[in-house]
């Protein structure tokens, strides 16, 4: 978590956004995530301005409400730091408060790339992502790598995650 709170934070800085609201999982990874990047945000001088924890029950509804509110705090800088969620309910939502558009800043951590990379996505979900910046794990490429994936190629579920269970 602290390498990817270290990385979105530098890019922070390099926009020169002084807070931002994180949206986390209200669990041990969402938490930690969430302490690190106010380390990391700290370290600059910026902060998180509005925090909103997520249970893993969180309904549309609370969805709605939490989003709704975090648009009157201020910052149009959102970091998104949960697990992967098939539904990306998140931007739906944010997509219906019209919090999609060129004002908003929508960052994520790698939970993002690995939900692409599990799923099989339509072009209106991937629509819905345009705009939005997350990072993703480099895996360097190899002739071993290119075999295994190869091999694999009809599971959606292979991601950086499963290719480091599987190496280890």
């Amino acid at each position: 978590d602290a390498h990817q709170m270290s990385v979105l934070v530098d890019l922070i800085n390099f926009y020169g956004w002084k807070e931002v609201i994180s949206v986390y999982s209200d669990d041990e990874l969402g938490r930690n995530g969430v302490a690190a990047l106010d380390d990391e945000l700290y370290k600059k001088r910026s902060r998180i301005s509005y925090k909103v924890p997520l249970s893993v029950h969180s309904n549309e509804r609370f969805l709605t409400d939490a989003l709704n509110k975090s648009k009157s705090i201020g910052p149009r800088v959102y970091i998104l730091h949960f697990g992967p969620d098939p539904l990306l309910r998140i931007f739906d939502i944010a997509k219906k408060l019209q919090m999609m558009t060129h004002e908003y800043v929508w960052l994520a951590t790698d939970w993002l790339s690995v939900t692409l990379d599990s799923s099989l996505m339509d072009n209106g979900t991937l629509k819905l992502l345009e705009g939005v910046v997350g990072l993703r794990q480099h895996i360097p490429e190899s002739e071993k790598m290119q075999r295994f994936t190869y091999n694999l190629q009809s599971n959606r579920s292979m991601n950086a995650y499963a290719l480091h269970a599987y190496d280890t």
